[in-house]
C-alpha cells in the first residue's frame, strides 16, 4: 500500500472503532501529515463559541506558539482554515 492508501485506511479504522475524540483528532493531525505533501507538522483548530479558538491536536508541540499567536492577532491560515465566522465582541 502507498502512503495516502495507508492513511485512508487509518482514518477509516478511527471511524469504525469506539476512539476518545482526542485520540482521534491526533490520529488525524497524524494523517493528515503524511497525506499533505511538503507538510512538516499540522495542527487542528476548534472554534468553541465563546472560549474562541483553540489548538485540539498537533503533531509537533512548537506550532502551538504560532496558532496562539494566530489567535490573538485574529488571522492567520489556521483561523482562515476553520472557515466560519467567529464572534465579535
Amino acid at each position: 500500500m502507498d502512503v495516502i492508501t495507508d492513511a485512508l485506511a487509518g482514518l477509516r479504522d478511527i471511524v469504525a472503532a469506539e476512539i476518545p475524540l482526542a485520540t482521534t483528532r491526533r490520529r488525524i493531525a497524524a494523517n493528515a501529515v503524511a497525506l499533505i505533501p511538503d507538510a512538516d507538522a499540522v495542527t487542528i483548530t476548534v472554534l468553541a463559541g465563546h472560549d474562541g479558538p483553540e489548538t485540539v491536536a498537533w503533531t509537533d508541540a512548537r506550532c502551538l506558539d504560532i496558532d496562539k499567536q494566530q489567535y490573538t492577532a485574529d488571522r492567520g491560515p489556521c483561523l482562515d482554515a476553520a472557515g466560519s465566522p467567529r464572534p465579535r465582541g
